[in-house]
């Protein structure tokens, strides 16, 4: 299949038809990893580790640590599969752990870094906050991508996020509503929401590199 088929103009609706095509492809595939990936991530639920541990803050520790060193490179692994496919590429489901193999370290470096200049953004009055994540939009996948240490991946999606600010925020503003949609439509919907977004994710991503 064309990747043609799977690049917008970066609009957020035509970014957002072109990711729900791309889920389609290979629809029963993709459900299954997301279910795969969703356990896995849940795995890391502070309330899930005090159910074995007593003490609160190790269980929080633990929590954080998982979320960290498993879920989140397993969560670029998922992210990584729906690029692959949008540039033609086979794919299998071992390929959620490629992560671990192509840039573990800096993946992790890059989660923590991110996640602070994040999270210190929204202290100062949320609006920092929102633009910092918008502007390290596409951390994760320049990551596993390009194979960058953290602050290279910071430094280019800085600049690819440049002129297309409005896109990605607008695109991200749409995730609401289609996990919303989701969680209404019987919960089982959320799993193809999910599928959806990272698709549309993996969509900016190659519009906004073939437009630079």
């Amino acid at each position: 299949m064309s990747k043609e088929k799977f690049i917008s103009n970066t609009d957020v609706f035509d970014t957002l038809g072109r990711g729900f095509d791309l889920m389609k492809s290979k629809f029963w595939f993709l459900m299954g990893i997301t279910i795969v990936t969703m356990i896995l991530g849940s795995i890391g639920d502070g309330e899930l580790f005090s159910l074995v541990i007593e003490n609160t803050w190790t269980a929080s520790f633990l929590s954080l640590a998982y979320s960290f060193l498993i879920a989140g490179p397993i969560g670029i692994g998922y992210l990584w599969i729906m690029y692959l496919i949008s540039n033609g590429k086979k794919v299998k489901f071992t390929n959620l752990f490629d992560l671990f193999e192509r840039n573990y370290i800096n993946a992790v470096l890059a989660s923590i870094l991110v996640t602070c200049i994040i999270v210190i953004g929204f202290i100062a009055l949320i609006i920092p906050g929102i633009y910092f994540a918008v502007k390290l939009f596409f951390v994760n996948i320049l990551i596993i991508d390009k194979k960058m240490d953290p602050i290279q991946a910071i430094k280019a999606s800085w600049k690819l996020t440049e002129g297309y600010f409005w896109n990605i925020l607008g695109l991200t503003l749409m995730y609401i509503p289609i996990i919303i949609g989701g969680l209404l439509l019987l919960i089982v919907a959320v799993i193809p929401a999910v599928a959806w977004i990272s698709a549309s994710q993996a969509v900016m991503y190659n519009s906004i590199q073939k437009e630079k």
